[in-house]
Order: C-alpha cells, then structure tokens, then sequence
C-alpha cells in the first residue's frame, strides 16, 4: 500500500459529472489524460478510481459514442485505487488493473453521456477540434494502402515529382475517373431521359467521390487512400446516394484487386466493352507493366504489400485482347492534334493541296474561337450575340482536353474515342448549361 497519495500534481481539467460533488473528473498530468471517478462512499471516507484515458475515448464519451463503463473495462494501463477521508487527504492507494476492478465499482453498461458544453467550457473547442483530427481517424481506419517503387537506385530509394505524376498519380487517377463515368452511364441510363444530364451529373459527382489521400509516406511513395461516405449524404437522391458510397469500393475491388480469378476476369470481359476495358484498365497495366517501377498495394496499413493482380501478364492480356492493334492506332491517330503546312497554287482554281511528310508536325497544343454562329449551329440561339470564346485543345498522352473560359469559369471536356468536332460539341452544350444557370442580370 501507498499511503498519502499526492493528487495536487495533477491539473484539474472540469468536472465531467457532478451530483451535489464531483462524480468523475477529468484531469492531466505531463499531457496525459486522467479520469477520477468516485465509485464508493463509506462512514469515514470516499473511494476513487484514477485511471489514463485516451483523447479518442474522452471524445466518443461525451459525445454519447461509448460508455463509461465500456472505457474502465476496456483499459490497458494501470488503474490506481484510491481512498480519501473527509479531510481531503487521500491515506491509501494500490494498482489493479481492469480485470481486478470491483463489479459494484463499474457504472451501468449504459453509462453514455452526451455533453452539450457552453462556450466557456473546456470541452467547447475540445469537440470541434477533435473532430477535425477523428474525421481524419475514421479514414484511416478503412483506408488501403498503394505503393509506387522505383527499380532504379541512382537515387536511392527516391521518387522525382515527375516520375510520381505521370507514371502513377495521373493514370490511377484517369482510370478511376474512367470507371465512374462508365459505370454511373450503366447504372443510370434509365434514370435520365437526356443524355447530357448524365454527363453534367456524374461531373458534378465527381469531386465528392474521389478518394481521400490519409496517409503519406515517403523513399518508396505510399499512399493511403480513403472513401469519405460523410460527404456522400450531401447528396438528395436516393438510388444516387447509394451508388456513389460504393463506387470507389467497387473500383479497388475490381481494378485494383490483389489477385484477379478466372471468374472475375471473365466477369470483366462480359461486363465492359472493348473500349471500356481500355479506358479502365489500360492506365493501370501500364503501369504494372513498367519495368522501371513496382507497384504493390494492401488492405489496410496493418497488412502487407502484394503485387496487383494485373501484374499477372496472362490476366492483362485476356482483358484487352480483344482489341486489336488497329483499333488502338487508329484511336491514338485521332487523338493527335496535327500543324499542316501546305503549299497551293494561288492560280488553281481547285487549288489541290499536297502534302509532304516532312512538313507534317505533331504540336502540343492549339487554339481555335467559338462564336455565336457555333452555338446556332447546335440550335443554341439564345446565347449574345458578340459571344467569343478562345477555346484550347491540349494532348495529354491518350487524350485530348479542350477548355474554354466563360464568366471566370473554365469549362472542359475530355475526348478519348471521338472526333475533336464532337469534343467541340459537348463543350458548346456544357457552355451553354453553364449559361443558363448563371444569373446574367
């Protein structure tokens, strides 16, 4: 036994429960956490539990998301026993730990609180800066894990900036886009009778169902990757809702899975097009593919990293066999933004134009001009007359990007397997969208 237990070098927090006395009251020591908790009351004296409480516990306890008795029994330190006479002086104290704590010292199983604090409390900012970092926490926990090595130790165990975005970060992150396009095209054809609403819906989706990043690490670049259903209440519709709490789920499980069986390859080919397989799969067998980089990921930060099933060449290959070689050149030639230099014959009347491979020349990018008499042409009459907008039509290795500014707002469109004049097409409809819900007044 210890006797004169020394409780002043202790700060008093505040009184969590008080009933005519202190019932349990929250207290530090060298930022460590405590509860005192008055369990007993004899002839002569009062009998305490002191025990150490983990900030997450203090959290969920005053915001009725465990209960008291749930944290004594739960807890893993040492819990101190202590007896106080009416004077105030503690004379006696001796450790137990959970399992030898007193069953009439344990409150109820239901012993939940639910604290509504004044601003003067300590516990006012303590909730709203806790759920900052326990939002966060929720994340970790049903997070997975990616991994992106290079083969090359030149630079030790190092990634350049370059390397991470346009061998990795920017194909994941094509294919993810890719995916929820497609599927939310499959789930939802039936739910809009305009195809265009479509579109606009599932760009509008799209920055609330990306992954949330919740983890870093670096030398080989980890990543822990998070679905945020929080945010996906912000949306009203039902059938919507649902889809879009597990869409990204659906991803890591069908695209980014360990190990990709026979059934579930098959179930890929009969389930997505030709085209639909490229646009989802291709960004990420290239880059299981590389040969320079390794590419590995696991369920959760406590697991250990496995190769991603598409690293199985065999399973790569069924999936996109069944495009040709010619399908996939005549796509990546449209995707091409070309400068013509052409010589004419000022005296020709037909002037025939000839061209020569040496004065044929691949640019990065290019500007054209939108004008009333473009959006007419689509029967968008109702847009000024002055209109005109300086559109630019980007390469982006398998894509092409065309954006426009309107009313300090770029709008952009993407064209993979289309012509660049139905890229044109769907940014006038976006434009125009854009113009009819905006206040012109």
């Amino acid at each position: 036994m210890n006797k004169k237990f020394d409780l002043n070098q202790f700060e008093k927090i505040e009184d969590i429960i008080f009933i005519d006395e202190p019932i349990l009251t929250h207290l530090k020591l060298n930022e460590l956490n405590y509860f005192l908790y008055l369990v007993e009351t004899t002839d002569s004296s009062d009998i305490f539990l002191l025990f150490e409480v983990e900030s997450s516990d203090i959290y969920k306890y005053i915001t009725g998301k465990i209960s008291l008795e749930r944290i004594i029994v739960e807890n893993k330190k040492i819990i101190i026993v202590l007896e106080q006479n009416f004077e105030g002086e503690f004379f006696d104290s001796y450790f137990i730990n959970s399992l030898q704590v007193d069953p009439n010292y344990l409150p109820s199983k239901d012993s939940f609180l639910t604290v509504n604090p004044a601003p003067t409390s300590y516990y006012y900012n303590f909730i709203k800066e806790y759920e900052r970092h326990y939002y966060l926490e929720t994340l970790r926990e049903s997070a997975f894990y990616i991994k992106f090595s290079s083969n090359n130790k030149k630079f030790g165990e190092t990634l350049g900036l370059k390397e991470i975005a346009d061998n990795f970060l920017q194909r994941i992150s094509k294919s993810f886009t890719n995916y929820m396009k497609i599927d939310f095209k499959k789930q939802f054809s039936e739910h809009f009778n305009d195809t265009r609403k479509i579109t606009t819906t599932i760009n509008q989706l799209i920055p609330d169902l990306d992954y949330r990043m919740v983890d870093l690490k670096f030398g080989s670049f980890e990543i822990g990757l998070a679905v945020d259903e929080i945010m996906k209440n912000t949306i009203e519709d039902i059938k919507i809702k649902e889809w879009a709490k597990k869409v990204a789920f659906d991803y890591k499980n069908i695209v980014l899975d360990q190990n990709i069986t026979e059934q579930e390859t098959n179930h890929i080919i009969e389930n997505f097009t030709d085209d639909e397989r490229i646009k989802i799969f291709k960004p990420i067998i290239e880059i299981a593919e590389d040969p320079n980089f390794d590419f590995k990921i696991k369920d959760s930060n406590d697991d250990i990293y496995r190769n991603i099933g598409l690293k199985n060449k065999k399973v790569a290959q069924e999936i996109i066999s069944n495009v040709s070689e010619k399908i996939a050149l005549e796509s990546k030639q449209e995707y091409e933004l070309v400068q013509i230099t052409a010589i004419v014959d000022k005296n020709d009347k037909k002037r025939s134009i000839k061209f020569e491979n040496t004065l044929f020349n691949k640019v990065d990018e290019l500007y054209t001009t939108l004008k009333f008499q473009d959006f007419q042409k689509f029967n968008f009459s109702d847009v000024p007359n002055d209109i005109e907008l300086k559109v630019k039509l980007q390469q982006l290795e398998d894509e092409i990007l065309l954006s426009a500014n309107f009313s300090n707002t770029t709008i952009t469109v993407q064209i993979f397997d289309q012509k660049i004049e139905d890229g044109i097409k769907r940014l006038i409809e976006k434009i125009y969208e854009y113009f009819l819900n905006t206040d012109h007044s």
